[in-house]
C-alpha cells in the first residue's frame, strides 16, 4: 500500500479511536440499554438493495449490449463496491469497475470510465443539492417536516437546474477537446456525447438515483428507529446527504473516520446526546461493513473469484487488451 494511502488509513483509525475514547462513558451507558441485533439484520439488506440499484443505473447508462450481460455488469459493480471499503472512495469504481466492464463489454476503457464518472456524479450532485437543506434543519432555521418538504422540492427542480447549468458547460468542453488526443480528451468527448445523445437514459438514471437514495436514507432512518425509537428518524433522513458526501471524499478507505465524524457531529447538532450519536455513527459503520460483506459474498457466489482476479489484473494494466479500441 502506498505511503499516502497508509497514512490516510492510520489517521482515520486514530480519529475513530479518539471519538470512542473521549466518549467512552456515554457510549457504554447507551450500549447497555440498546438492542443491537437490529443492526445486523434489516439495514444491511437495504444496503445491498441500494448497491444493486446503483449497478442497474450503471447498466442503464452503458445501454447497448450491457443489457445482454446483466449478470456480468452487476458482478463488476459488486466487486467495485467491496474494493471501495479497502481503498479511498472512487478508486474501486473508476479503476476496478471500469476495467471489469471494459473486459466484459469489449469497449474502450476510457469510454467506460466516462460512464462510471457520470454514474458517480448523480450521487454527488443529489447529495450536494440536499446537503444545504440538512444544514438548515441542523442549525434550527427549519423544522424536520419543513426540511422534508423543501428536500422534495429540490429533488423535483434539480434536473431542470442541472440541465441549464451543464449543457453550456459541456458544449464548451467538447469544443476544447475535439481534435485533441489523449485520455482526458477522449473522456471529455465521451461525456458530452453521452449527455447529448442519451437524454432519456439520463432521465431513467436520475429516477434510479432517487430510488437508491431513498433506500440508503430509509435504511439509516430504519436503523435509528430500531435502535432508539423517537422522532429523530426525520432528521436522520435529512442528514443522509451529509453522510453520502463524506463517503465520496477520497480520504480514507470506505470513508472511515469521515463518515463516523459526520454522523456524530450532525446528530449532536440536532440535539442527540453524545453517547447516542456515537453509538449510531458506529452502527452506520457496521451497517456498511456487513452490507459490503453480503455484496462480496453475492459476487463470489454468482461469479467466483475469477471476476475479482481479472478486474485487478486489468486495473493494473490500465486498459484491458481485449477492450482496446480497434
Amino acid at each position: 500500500m502506498p505511503w499516502g494511502k497508509l497514512t490516510g488509513l492510520l489517521v482515520a483509525c486514530v480519529l475513530v479511536a479518539g471519538l470512542v475514547w473521549l466518549n467512552r462513558d456515554a457510549l457504554a451507558t447507551v450500549l447497555t440499554r440498546v438492542e443491537l441485533r437490529p443492526v445486523l439484520l434489516i439495514p444491511p439488506l437495504i444496503f445491498v438493495l441500494q448497491v444493486l440499484l446503483t449497478g442497474v443505473r450503471t447498466m442503464v447508462l452503458l445501454a447497448g449490449d450491457a443489457y445482454r450481460d446483466v449478470r456480468g455488469c452487476l458482478g463488476c459493480h459488486l466487486v467495485a463496491q467491496v474494493s471501495n471499503q479497502f481503498v479511498p472512495s472512487g478508486a474501486g469504481d473508476f479503476v476496478l469497475k471500469g476495467a471489469c466492464l471494459a473486459r466484459r463489454l469489449k469497449r474502450p476503457f476510457m469510454r467506460i470510465s466516462g460512464v462510471v464518472l457520470v454514474d458517480r456524479l448523480f450521487d454527488a450532485v443529489l447529495a450536494l443539492a440536499l446537503a444545504p437543506v440538512a444544514l438548515l434543519v441542523l442549525t434550527g432555521r427549519l423544522g424536520p417536516n419543513a426540511g422534508l418538504v423543501l428536500g422534495a422540492v429540490v429533488i423535483l427542480v434539480l434536473p431542470g437546474v442541472f440541465h441549464g447549468l451543464l449543457a453550456p458547460l459541456l458544449s464548451g468542453v467538447q469544443r476544447v477537446a475535439e481534435g485533441r488526443r489523449g485520455r482526458i480528451a477522449a473522456l471529455a468527448v465521451g461525456l458530452t456525447t453521452l449527455y447529448r445523445e442519451r437524454r432519456g437514459t439520463l432521465g431513467w438514471a436520475y429516477i434510479l438515483t432517487l430510488a437508491r437514495f431513498a433506500a440508503l436514507a430509509g435504511g439509516f432512518a430504519l436503523l435509528h428507529q430500531l435502535m432508539f425509537g423517537g422522532d429523530m428518524w426525520r432528521v436522520v433522513l435529512l442528514i443522509a446527504p451529509v453522510s453520502q458526501l463524506a463517503m465520496l471524499l477520497p480520504i480514507a478507505p470506505g470513508g472511515l473516520g469521515v463518515v463516523e465524524s459526520a454522523w456524530f457531529g450532525a446528530l449532536t447538532m440536532a440535539g442527540a446526546d453524545r453517547g447516542t450519536a456515537l453509538a449510531f455513527a458506529l452502527a452506520i459503520r457496521v451497517h456498511i461493513v456487513v452490507g459490503t460483506l453480503l455484496a462480496g459474498t453475492l459476487a463470489l457466489t454468482t461469479h467466483g473469484a475469477a471476476l475479482w482476479r481479472n478486474a485487478r489484473r486489468d486495473a493494473r494494466a490500465g486498459l484491458p487488451d481485449d477492450a482496446r479500441p480497434q
